[in-house]
């Protein structure tokens, strides 16, 4: 029963995923289809979906699409993420204008750091928002678990290991290692973690409400964000010093 129920909850939000790829109104089959689900089945959640108000069903078309009722839920969010978010966001956008690279927003939920605002350049990184990476075997993993106890990365490299879903095993001592060169020079340059030939930037903002950690992040090819290192990180400290003093001062 359990199982059931965790299934279903995650098809919801395959669902909401769906729709946010397509940005379009979409039939059941089609549904179906992507999800690899059952017409039956598929059919049957969409309706409860409609009757619950989170989606619009129009029976000319016989079309769905999400009503704005699930991101009125979730509007205050923003606000308690960021004491001013559009000062944040527009932080974001001058350091791309900056390094005209791609620049993201990154936090940690659990095993794994998602990225949950990215202002894309071109099209080489294919980084999307709700991206999820390990924290254990990422570069921007690495960086949230610098801000810890080594206590509570050896922990979380254990979880990561049995639990993080991920490729290959990493052992604490390599992780421990890099976590020491982020400590020393307070930001990440990782190189060819996750694509060989590319690298990010990333660096930590100061805790906000709730005490949730966020980062700042720069992707691009090796080749051109390497030469520009100290540029990326110069520009990621003065604009993000400059946001959070506005912050405390208003």
């Amino acid at each position: 029963m359990t199982d059931g129920l965790i299934k279903t909850a995650g098809r919801v939000f395959q669902v909401f995923e769906l729709f946010d790829r397509g940005r379009r109104p979409l039939r059941l089959k089609e549904v179906a289809e992507q999800l690899s689900s059952p017409v039956s089945s598929t059919a049957s959640l969409l309706k409860t979906m409609a009757a619950l108000g989170y989606l619009d069903y129009h029976r000319v078309d016989r079309t769905y699409l999400p009503t704005t009722r699930l991101g009125d839920l979730t509007a205050w969010v923003d606000e308690v993420y960021f004491a001013d978010g559009q000062r944040l966001f527009q932080m974001l956008d001058e350091l791309q204008r900056l390094t005209g690279e791609t620049v993201s927003l990154a936090t940690e939920s659990d095993l794994m750091a998602r990225y949950i605002y990215v202002a894309q350049c071109g099209q080489e990184q294919q980084l999307a928002a709700g991206s999820k990476r390990s924290l254990a075997h990422t570069g921007i993993g690495w960086l949230f678990l610098s801000n810890k106890t080594d206590r509570m990365i050896d922990n979380i490299v254990r979880r990561a290991n049995i639990w993080g879903n991920v490729p290959k095993r990493i052992e604490i001592e390599s992780v421990m290692e890099e976590v020491r060169k982020i400590r020393e020079r307070n930001y990440v340059f990782a190189k060819n973690t996750l694509l060989q030939g590319s690298g990010i930037i990333a660096m930590l903002l100061p805790p906000n409400f709730y005490n949730r950690q966020f980062a700042v992040c720069v992707h691009g090819a090796l080749d051109v964000i390497e030469p520009k290192e100290h540029q990326i990180v110069s520009a990621m400290r003065r604009l993000s010093q400059d946001v959070f003093k506005q912050q405390v001062i208003s």
